[in-house]
């Protein structure tokens, strides 16, 4: 589970993706039950990223990232 939050601030927007360290392969699906985000298709690979539903204030998200089968060696970042 992947969580952000802020208590004296707040953000409208954000994406997420999980990449490999070469910072070319996008890996892994998302999954929420956040009504403030939604899971989207990114490089035509299905659920492979997350982003809000609206522009309104946001103090915290939750979502869920699950890893391909075929991890690759290495680090996985999220950004």
């Amino acid at each position: 589970i992947v969580q952000g939050a802020t208590n004296s601030n707040y953000f409208t927007g954000i994406l997420m993706v999980a990449k490999d360290t070469s910072d070319v392969n996008i890996l892994g699906s998302w999954s929420t039950t956040d009504s403030s985000v939604k899971v989207i298709s990114c490089n035509g690979t299905f659920s492979n990223g997350i982003t809000q539903i609206s522009s309104t204030n946001k103090t915290q998200i939750q979502a869920t990232w699950s890893p391909p089968s075929n991890v690759p060696q290495g680090n996985i970042v999220i950004e």
